[in-house]
């Protein structure tokens, strides 16, 4: 006799019992795989990023050092009265020597043409062995006072200075010579009588007039 056994049963079905010691075993054992990996990765993570985040917070000190060294600069620089003093002062005397050259340049006050042409004519006429001490320059006057080691250069310097188209129109009235006395010896040094000096003194008065206060010595 043959006897079919119907295997679609639902009841006829093998059943599992998950509530069973072993299925909860399993469980927990994956929940706590679980929860291990992900504390590793996250301690792995952790420490990564520990370096970095250091060198962030030493970078941050170091700059707010920084910070506070530059506002304790700031606070205690203030100018020196002293250095500020020699500024001004060298303002003013730089003032004072471009308002002088912008007068010698106009030649003085009303007088637009100027005296620059002039002086640069008595720089080309100079002569070896004289020299100029003093120099009066007005519109239509000149007045010269110097020294020479011999008295036959200054007719020759007043020649030569005649030929400067610069200094047409002034011209000398009278000329003083006189060979002073040699420079008297320092103290500490044993005095010798006085005698001439190698060189002689000359003044050149103008011929308008123009000429200085007192003899060159």
């Amino acid at each position: 006799m043959v006897q079919n056994v119907n295997l679609y049963d639902p009841s006829l079905r093998i059943t599992r019992d998950w509530l069973g010691a072993d299925s909860f075993a399993a469980a927990i054992g994956a929940a706590l795989l679980a929860v291990t990996l992900a504390a590793g990765v996250t301690h792995w993570q952790a420490r990564s990023l520990q370096q970095p985040a250091q060198e962030v917070s030493a970078a941050l000190l170091q700059q707010q050092a920084a910070l506070q060294q530059l506002a304790r600069d700031v606070d205690t620089l203030r100018p020196d009265p002293k250095l500020v003093g020699e500024v001004a002062s060298t303002q003013a005397t730089l003032a004072q020597r471009q308002a002088a050259l912008q007068l010698l340049h106009a030649g003085g006050l009303g007088h637009t043409e100027g005296h620059a042409a002039a002086l640069q004519a008595f720089a080309r006429q100079s002569i070896d062995g004289l020299w100029l001490t003093g120099l009066v320059l007005d519109r239509q006057d000149m007045a010269l006072r110097g020294r020479a080691m011999s008295p036959e250069l200054i007719p020759a310097y007043v020649g030569r200075l005649n030929r400067e188209p610069a200094l047409q129109g002034r011209a000398f009235r009278a000329l003083d010579i006189q060979r002073p006395l040699d420079e008297p010896a320092t103290a500490g040094t044993t005095p010798n009588p006085p005698r001439l000096a190698a060189y002689v003194e000359f003044a050149l008065s103008g011929s308008n007039g123009s000429g200085f206060k007192e003899n060159p010595r």
